[in-house]
């Protein structure tokens, strides 16, 4: 049988194509740093171009064909004479609701589940007789697969150009390699789909991926480069100020990335992906290591071209 990030790869990897980076006016700030020994990434919006930033993406007239595209594939057309409202902004309603639960819960920066998300929406549809019963009887595997149809329709990704052979050049130095990224159950599947590998043949250490989905929670909280941190001092006994982490957002990656301690690099490559959050009160009082505007300029700090 099929391992599921096999079947993920598979389907995200028909859903995306080619996409080309939109340069932007931040330039690069590059120094050498030859004492680092490790290199964390963000992923969507750094390793991998994101089609999100787009705003036509964020029309709801997109979302909502992406929402009933994905529902016909997977078997469950909607009846257009039961539908009160948009299919879209009732799923996204149902998110909301579910990141205040969490808050209320005391999760300061919830990581709100998709999946959970979906079930609940198939049983309020088929209740409302929008769908046929069998919606809200979905297993696990078509579950997962409606999930991926639908956020690769509404947020296509593509490999940022050079990630792939930054990757192997960072692994071929015997740099240590990991991952702090807000992310879906699917995420780890992007690497095998569109560089051909999973995170781990790629040099990533399993024991320094941290995945918003298995924690719960998502940046900006710290909790998660506090635990990439440590993990990283437990077991190659390498300080965080010996780490360089590398993303596109100021209050999301680079912010949080330093209160923990690590050395960071803005990633200013993409104008889809790039924020800058100039109005936030902690990103005022923060300023990156360096600045990219290419993956492969991360071996330039690190003295490795």
């Amino acid at each position: 049988m099929p391992h599921p990030h096999d079947r993920h790869a598979e389907l995200i990897r028909s859903l995306c194509e080619p996409m080309t980076p939109r340069p932007t006016p931040v330039p690069p700030r590059i120094s050498l740093a030859p004492g680092l020994r490790a290199v964390l990434f963000d992923v969507c919006g750094t390793l991998f171009a994101a089609g999100t930033g787009d705003a036509a993406l964020h029309l709801e007239h997109h979302r909502e064909s992406a929402l009933r595209e994905a529902l016909r594939v997977c078997g469950f057309a909607p009846r257009e004479d039961k539908i009160a409202g948009q299919l879209s902004e009732q799923w996204f309603n149902r998110y909301r609701g579910e990141t205040e639960r969490l808050r209320s819960e005391g999760v300061r920066h919830p990581e709100v589940d998709a999946r959970e998300v979906w079930r609940g929406m198939l049983s309020e549809w088929t209740r409302c007789g929008v769908l046929d019963e069998s919606a809200a009887a979905i297993g696990n595997d078509g579950l997962e697969a409606l999930t991926i149809e639908y956020d690769f329709r509404v947020n296509a990704a593509w490999p940022m150009p050079g990630a792939r052979e930054t990757l192997t050049a960072l692994r071929e130095a015997g740099v240590v390699m990991g991952v702090v990224s807000n992310a879906q159950f699917f995420t780890p599947a992007l690497f095998s789909a569109l560089l051909g590998a999973p995170p781990g043949e790629l040099g990533f250490d399993p024991a320094l991926c941290v995945w918003s989905f298995e924690e719960g929670e998502a940046k900006p909280s710290t909790r998660l480069f506090e635990k990439a941190a440590s993990a990283l001092r437990e077991k190659y006994a390498i300080p965080a100020d010996l780490a360089l982490f590398i993303g596109n957002d100021m209050r999301n990656d680079v912010w949080p990335a330093q209160t923990a301690g690590f050395k960071t690099a803005l990633f200013a490559g993409d104008r889809r992906s790039l924020r800058l959050r100039d109005n936030d009160a902690d990103v005022k009082r923060t300023r990156p290591d360096w600045v990219i505007t290419e993956i492969r300029q991360v071996l330039e700090i690190l003295g490795k071209t």
